[in-house]
């Protein structure tokens, strides 16, 4: 893909609604632009930087983890690549990251998933440790 004189992935405007869901629950979002590795999104609240969110659109679940945020929009780098002309379809958007197995951004790829399980497993401790501390005291 071309890239623009800064060295980042050109971007296709979308304006598409999407369900948007995060540790503060589910809110309807709208993803503005996107690229095969994240997404410009608004929402009435912004999720903090650094949180692992969900993306639901049409029958297509993106993940990803919240690079930056500025009043109501943010930047989610994604843990798949997507095809965009699929998204922007309706149709799934997910690519898988075997199809590209040598190139860098599949390691990329794998590192993010590798945060994200982390992430996951974090949040699951600090759940456990507050339900055994409501239980002890």
């Amino acid at each position: 893909m071309s890239a623009n004189s800064i060295g980042r992935e050109n971007r296709t405007t979308l304006m598409m609604r999407a369900r948007l869901r995060d540790r503060g629950g589910d809110r309807d979002a709208q993803i503005q632009d996107a690229s095969s590795r994240g997404l410009l999104m608004s929402a009435a609240r912004a999720p903090s930087r650094g949180e692992i969110v969900e993306v639901f659109v049409g029958t297509t679940v993106l993940v990803g983890q919240v690079r930056w945020n500025r009043g109501n929009r943010f930047g989610v780098v994604l843990q798949d690549r997507i095809d965009v002309a699929a998204l922007q379809r309706g149709g799934p958007a997910v690519q898988s990251r075997r199809s590209s197995a040598h190139s860098d951004e599949a390691e990329e790829g794998w590192a993010l998933s590798d945060v994200l399980f982390f992430a996951a497993c974090g949040l699951a401790c600090a759940v456990f440790l507050l339900y055994i501390a409501r239980k002890v005291f």
